[in-house]
């Protein structure tokens, strides 16, 4: 029976175990595989980010710029024309107005309504100086004398969006123009 005894504590002592220093090299390799686990979830994550946030900046300015084109192509008759509003009537009647002093509106509707604010903005108007071909001339304000002779309407635009800017022109053409459009300019 002493055997037996015997056995059993030896077999209970000589089962082997971890160490401490085995324990503290594990809880260090652990520790440095989450770090670098939690380190790729943070760069992923801020990718991600960036890269939904382009996306929403390119969907905007695209948005802005598409409704700036198809407004302008419907034009029919200018009424008003400076650096900063122009005001217009599309071919079916609607009145068309752009106000860019203190923000960007479309019929006193707000077009930077998303991720981007708006800065500052100017429109500028391209017409013909003489009837000779490539002698193009553009101005912030139309000339009274000048107004048949108006060939495209240019939007310049800066927005912001978290301290970095992003300039936007649009050149676009009022296809529909008649002469006489320009009634009033100021």
């Amino acid at each position: 029976m002493n055997f037996r005894l015997q056995k059993k504590k030896n077999l209970f002592f000589n089962q082997s175990g971890f160490t401490t220093i085995e324990l503290i090299i594990a809880i260090q390799l652990s520790i440095i595989i989450t770090s670098l686990v939690y380190v790729s979830y943070l760069f992923v994550t801020n990718l991600l980010e960036k890269w939904q946030s382009k996306i929403q900046i390119e969907n905007q300015l695209n948005m802005i710029s598409t409704s700036i084109t198809k407004n302008v192509a419907g034009i029919s008759q200018i009424i008003s024309a400076s650096n900063k509003i122009m005001i217009a009537i599309k071919s079916n009647g609607d009145t068309v107005k752009y106000n860019l002093s203190s923000e960007f509106t479309l019929n006193n509707k707000i077009l930077n309504s998303g991720i981007l604010k708006f800065d500052q903005g100017d429109i500028s108007y391209f017409f013909h100086q003489t009837e000779a071909k490539g002698n193009v001339q553009k101005r912030a304000w139309v000339n009274p004398k000048e107004r048949d002779l108006i060939t495209g309407i240019q939007f310049s635009l800066r927005l912001n969006y978290k301290k970095k800017s992003y300039p936007l022109t649009i050149l676009t053409r009022p296809l529909k123009l008649r002469r006489g459009i320009i009634k009033n300019s100021y």
